[in-house]
């Protein structure tokens, strides 16, 4: 409920906006959870001048479906009318909403490239003219984005033919901090359980998760002693509060447990582990600037998670206006992710400095620009020397990425629409390579071999997608990926890509699930490989989709080794026929709270592997997350 005192305040201040220009202009934010006043100002037919205010309603319009059921409630007569919200806080600005009749598009696009280099987002929306009495429909031009935040929307509709800008503040503090405790593809439910904590609102959540796999002759020899049938489940907790308008306060904790079992049925493990997810403090809009600070453990990713994918312990400053998302952040690990064990060799005393951009050229395109560096300032010992066997670190590196990406749509009024994507990448720096003897006994390890050289290497992934406009708008998707190899391994300098090892390589082409866009099965890292990609796919039901794809490997130089892949058996290093895989994903997200997914794989070795080529191994893989 909210007080009296803070309602006549709320209606003051409204009256106060609406007074600076009744007609056409209004006070806009959208600080989430807050109390508000809903508005919808309305012009009788035949008048030239606004009635005064038809309904006032307390609270928040959280979704596009509150602000039709409003707009229902206004009597036919009226045909032109505005919904506002208006919320307050401590400190709130107010920021224009512009209502204005435009005679052509490019007036319109012109204010609406203003107000997004001011940090206003704006929106164009179409609408016919007159609007029939009683219709109370609002259907934005099929090319317009619906952007909603979590607090709910402003929206301003004229009755004349054209073009009507609707803009909204800048980013919502809840709306971005709470984006951040959620994952791409992560689901929660809006009715997530709320306490109050200090009076102000916790919000606990979270997802159980079930994995069940079987794996087939990965070791490509033709008998059943390498399959596998693993299950895994897990549960994590989630516990977002608000400390107030613009500090906010994460937390996640992750139980987990695998069970292994051979062919035979005999042979069978079982591992169970708690980990620390993330955990950060998020402080938003700093001095009232687009600026917000992160700090804990949290997830690092990108779009394709081509780049990186990972929780990190960082700082990061988030930079964000209506065309521009910026963050740049420095992480190094500092406690153990896993209960009860140490730190991971490979991944301590790692320092890491991150940052992306991302540039909205138009409501079709977007730019952006990465850069990774890492630093390892672990120890490194010399050949001949001992250490524990539980401290083999087989690489330390010193390494530069930077990239540029490319993604965006196109209409293309006789087939559909059409989706590209576009990345580029390079790689420089020092790595050393060691090689260990395990066999010394008593925990301990020898390093037989140090090798230093320098990495230079670049890579590429280049694609489209075309929703076409038959029935069922199934899509067609064609990628090529290429990391480069190195022609001459006895040089000084390892001409092989490496992807950052923050790296997912998991996304979407048109379909409702994210996989593994290099092949579920084999799932390499593109490092001297050529990846040639096939798909198509459609929807069904209200939120399914099918979706078959076909690979192809090919080593761009033929090489005895095939960097971080499932496939146990190795290349023999005399050809640079990898393979081929075909593999088919259903994806189930008809509920609120229930998502499957369905996963099945073949892969067919090539020339690479000698007398194993035309060896087959099989994958499937059923998951099942219940979010809450």
């Amino acid at each position: 409920m909210i007080s009296p005192a803070r309602f006549f305040r709320s209606v003051v201040q409204t009256c106060l906006a609406l007074s600076y220009n009744p007609a056409w202009l209004a006070g806009l934010v959208l600080l989430s959870g807050m109390p508000g006043i809903a508005i919808a100002e309305t012009q009788q037919t035949g008048t030239d001048k606004p009635a005064s205010l038809y309904a006032v309603r307390i609270g928040t319009l959280r979704s596009r479906s509150e602000a039709d059921k409003l707009v229902q409630s206004i009597p036919a007569e009226v045909h032109r009318f505005r919904i506002l919200q208006v919320e307050f806080d401590n400190g709130t600005r107010m920021y224009r909403v512009i209502s204005q009749r435009f005679t052509d598009r490019s007036s319109a696009e012109a204010l609406n490239r203003t107000m997004r280099a001011r940090g206003i987002s704006s929106y164009v929306y179409r609408i016919t003219n007159p609007l029939p009495s009683g219709s109370r429909q609002f259907k934005p031009d099929a090319g317009a984005k619906q952007k909603h935040s979590a607090a709910g929307s402003g929206n301003d509709r004229s009755e004349s033919n054209g073009e009507v800008i609707i803009a909204s503040s800048p980013k919502d503090p809840f709306e971005h901090a709470y984006r951040q405790a959620l994952r791409q593809g992560d689901k929660r439910p809006e009715d997530q359980f709320r306490v109050e904590l200090f009076g102000r609102p916790l919000t606990i959540g979270g997802e159980y998760g079930l994995n069940w796999q079987q794996r087939n002759d990965f070791e490509l020899e033709g008998d059943a002693e390498d399959d596998l049938h693993r299950i895994d489940q897990g549960i994590d907790l989630e516990f977002f509060y608000k400390i107030d308008s613009r500090r906010f306060a994460f937390a996640s904790l992750e139980a987990s447990r695998q069970d292994d079992t051979k062919a035979d049925g005999r042979d069978k493990r079982h591992f169970s582990e708690i980990e620390r997810g993330e955990m950060w403090l998020f402080f938003a809009n700093l001095y009232d600037m687009p600026v917000s600070l992160q700090i804990g453990r949290q997830n690092i990713s990108d779009k394709r998670e081509w780049f990186w994918d990972t929780d990190l312990d960082a700082l990061r400053l988030h930079f964000n206006t209506a065309s521009i998302d910026a963050e740049v952040a420095i992480a190094e690990e500092l406690f153990p992710v896993v209960m009860g064990e140490p730190l991971d060799p490979e991944d301590d005393d790692i320092f890491r400095l991150l940052a992306q951009v991302k540039w909205d050229v138009s409501e079709e395109h977007r730019l952006s620009a990465f850069f990774h560096t890492q630093t390892d300032h672990s120890d490194s010992p010399a050949e001949g020397s001992l250490i524990d066997s539980d401290d083999e670190d087989d690489f330390d590196a010193d390494l530069t990425w930077f990239g540029i990406r490319a993604r965006g749509k196109w209409k293309l009024k006789p087939l559909g629409k059409f989706y590209y994507w576009a990345d580029y990448a390079r790689v420089f720096g020092r790595e050393t390579a060691f090689d260990f003897d395990d066999d010394i006994g008593g925990g301990r390890s020898s390093v037989d071999s140090k090798t230093s050289l320098d990495v230079d290497g670049w890579a590429f992934d280049i694609g489209a997608t075309l929703r076409t406009r038959l029935p069922r708008r199934p899509t067609l998707t064609i990628g090529y990926a290429m990391g480069s190899g190195d022609s001459d391994r006895n040089d000084d300098t390892n001409e092989d890509f490496q992807q950052t090892g923050l790296h997912g390589n998991n996304g979407k082409f048109r379909g409702v699930d994210r996989f593994r866009y290099y092949g579920e099965l084999l799932r390499p890292e593109l490092s001297n490989l050529r990846i040639l990609t096939l798909a198509t796919g459609v929807r069904f039901w209200k939120n399914s989709s099918v979706e078959l794809l076909y690979h192809h490997y090919e080593q761009v130089e033929a090489a005895d080794f095939l960097r971080d892949a499932r496939i146990k058996a190795d290349p023999l290093g005399t050809d640079t026929d990898i393979g081929e895989a075909l593999e088919l994903v259903l994806g189930l997200e008809e509920w609120k709270h229930l998502e499957l997914e369905l996963v099945t794989a073949v892969f067919r070795s090539g020339k690479a592997y000698g007398d194993l080529k035309g060896k087959h191994a099989t994958h499937i893989n059923f998951k099942l997350n219940y979010n809450f």
